[in-house]
């Protein structure tokens, strides 16, 4: 993702490192979906299983010093 100003808000993907990445077709149009939705403060729902979408499942659903993310709830009802 590419991040900007003060405090950092994203403001688009890195298109250009997720090609390099060799993410390319349904599986860059998943991943721009998902962030989309997650904007919009929207679960990740009925979104594909590509190791993108897999590890992002994974990095929202981890514990932080900060405490889990709050703005979309991926565990529905443990909150």
């Amino acid at each position: 993702m590419m991040v900007g100003g003060r405090p950092g808000k994203h403001y688009r993907l890195n298109l250009v490192g997720m090609r390099r990445a060799g993410i390319h077709g349904e599986r860059l149009q998943a991943v721009s979906s998902a962030i989309r939705c997650l904007r919009n403060r929207q679960e990740l729902d009925g979104f594909p299983d590509t190791p993108e979408l897999t590890y992002l499942r994974s990095w929202l659903a981890a514990e932080s010093k900060r405490g889990r993310l709050s703005f979309v709830d991926i565990h529905k009802g443990e909150d």
